[in-house]
């Protein structure tokens, strides 16, 4: 692939939600570029997102002016990245798309794109019509003409200068493509084909250890990618089957009770794994070998905090369930650092001399631990995980008096969200709720009343530990405000402003971070860096030790022979980052 410095822009992603979400795509095979344009009579104008100025969006042409007098704006993704698929794959979108145009055949390929790849709700994707037309060539006949032959469907509804129209692919078409990626995927299909023009290619996706600046990874950040240069051998016979098996769950749900929250979530998530699936044998130039099996060399690229990220999603971004059928029969040992957020936070407290009374050690210590604690909220574990690691991060607890109204209020506008959503597509508007507010009234469904008493019991149960997550995000405030590198070491002033430098060696660039969103920024930062300068560390061993690591989880990774205690204490002693590695074993899903 011809690789470039553009890419998404990640929007309101806080560290907590990377950790926590058990299935997250980040595909990299398809580059975008978000164009905002605004169209008042005779001039267009296109906004660019700060991380595209280096690469000029192709809406900087000139479009078509509206109506006279009309003022439009709206957002489109455009696809600049080819797509590699097989060619049964590519056959089935021929088959859909008999008979048309060039320009209509890209603008459907493209609809698939957005709703698969970005996963649009619904699948519904919104595209001026200057956009569409500049880009595809299509007018507004031909949309006509695409709707009434049920290759595309179109969401009218619209409203000048707030959204515009929407358009998606019909079910039945989405059916079929997703049948010949599951065929392709079983039958273990390994030629490939760009999407956009059925020609065949030898192109696959490769680490880069520069950032998108174009500057070099800190020394420790590249060793860490570098390490990956093994190929990784999984099953893709069972992987394929795992994938057929969720989407088969998905559909029995909505055959029985319709489009459910249940569906919803049964159904992204099927969706989330076939793209890593598909990312992985596909974009990564996957080779096949007896027993239904296939190897890969994975390519990663770092994040800002200095983990690094696998490239297309893959097994990093796939769910526990799809990571276990790849590999539980193979010869790996899958690693995870113990603990590993709780235990860097405690450190952190002891460099900052604040005190919990013992509550993290404790909870660390398996004293009082995950299940214990979420007994005592009344909570299931996998809530009170959310909860802990956004609180860890940052996020804002709020006072007790407030709460009480706070839920009351969210859980009135979530309620009139869904109505809306379902009855009248103008009302609907989509809104981002705090950690903590969401993740108690989804335990609750939605009720204000118990999700605050169970927040109420939250509040006492952790209260140590809350008071100390608040000193911490005074002193970060405070140091920042003042400048004072005394107080907060990792602070340091460059010719852009101010920076956080964490363990990794990684800066985070202060300006334009929302006041709100300051502190979880930079405890997010200093948290995974020094997760990640483990890690890296403990890599760092594999020579001398005889370990191989084959690919990276973040907070562990899959290694082929057994890390000794004595490369991690190495690893420790060098990093001062205190830490543990403990095995976690990949169990049948079947």
């Amino acid at each position: 692939f011809e690789h470039s410095v553009v890419q998404v822009e990640e929007v309101a992603e806080t560290p907590a939600c990377a950790e926590l979400k058990e299935a997250e795509v980040e595909e990299a095979v398809v580059e975008t570029v978000e164009v905002a344009t605004e169209v008042t009579e005779n001039k267009v104008t296109a906004k660019l997102p700060s991380k595209a100025k280096r690469k000029r969006a192709t809406s900087e042409k000139t479009l078509r002016s509206p109506s006279k007098g009309k003022t439009y704006r709206g957002a489109g993704y455009i696809f600049k990245k080819k797509t590699i698929v097989t060619p049964t794959i590519w056959a089935s979108f021929e088959q859909i798309l008999g008979g048309l145009d060039d320009g209509t055949k890209r603008f459907f390929k493209h609809l698939y794109n957005c709703s698969c790849v970005l996963k649009k709700e619904e699948g519904w994707v919104e595209l001026p019509s200057q956009l569409i037309r500049q880009e595809f060539g299509i007018t507004t006949e031909s949309i006509t003409e695409l709707e009434s032959r049920g290759i595309i469907e179109v969401n009218h509804s619209y409203e000048v200068g707030v959204v515009c129209k929407k358009y998606r692919i019909p079910p039945s078409g989405t059916e079929m493509i997703e049948d010949a990626i599951l065929g392709s995927l079983e039958s273990g299909e390994l030629s490939r084909v760009v999407l956009e023009t059925g020609k065949p290619t030898r192109a696959a996706l490769t680490s880069s250890i520069y950032d998108e600046g174009g500057n070099k990874l800190p020394e420790l950040v590249a060793s860490r990618i570098l390490t990956y240069k093994n190929v990784v051998v999984f099953d893709r016979k069972a992987a394929a089957r795992f994938v057929r098996q969720k989407r088969f769950a998905a559909k029995v749900e909505l055959s029985k009770n319709g489009k459910t929250k249940l569906y919803d979530s049964l159904y992204l998530s099927y969706r989330n794994d076939a793209n890593c699936l598909r990312s992985v044998i596909y974009d990564h130039a996957a080779i096949d070998l007896p027993g239904g099996r296939c190897s890969y060399v994975p390519a990663f690229k770092a994040q800002v905090s200095g983990r690094i990220t696998h490239l297309g999603g893959g097994f990093q971004s796939a769910s526990r369930g799809l990571t276990a059928a790849a590999f539980c029969e193979q010869d790996y040992i899958n690693y995870d650092l113990k603990s590993a957020q709780p235990a860097v936070y405690l450190q952190m407290l002891e460099q900052y001399n604040i005190s919990d009374q013992g509550w993290l050690e404790d909870y660390i210590s398996g004293k009082t631990g995950k299940v214990a604690i979420a007994e005592q909220i009344g909570v299931e574990v996998d809530t009170w995980k959310k909860i802990f690691l956004a609180v860890l991060m940052g996020a804002r607890v709020p006072a007790i008096e407030r709460a009480e109204k706070g839920f009351l209020s969210i859980s009135r506008a979530l309620a009139a969200q869904a109505r809306n959503k379902n009855k009248d597509k103008k009302k609907y508007k989509k809104f981002e709720v705090d950690t903590l507010f969401a993740s108690f009234l989804e335990e609750f469904n939605n009720d204000p009343q118990l999700a605050f008493q169970a927040f109420r019991k939250f509040t006492d149960v952790c209260s140590p530990f809350l008071a100390a997550v608040r000193e911490v995000g005074e002193l970060i405030k405070t140091a920042i405000k003042t400048q004072d590198d005394t107080i907060l070491p990792q602070l340091f002033k460059g010719k852009e402003g101010s920076f956080i430098k964490n363990s990794a060696g990684m800066s985070l660039q202060l300006a334009g971070i929302p006041k709100a969103g300051l502190i979880s920024k930079v405890q997010a930062h200093l948290l995974q860096g020094a997760e990640s300068c483990l890690i890296s560390n403990i890599l760092k061993q594999s020579e001398e030790y005889g370990f191989e690591p084959v690919l990276d989880f973040h907070d562990g990774f899959l290694s082929q022979g057994e890390v000794p205690a004595e490369a991690v204490a190495k690893a420790v002693a060098a990093c001062g980052i205190r830490g543990a590695l403990e095995i976690k074993p990949l169990v049948s899903p079947f």
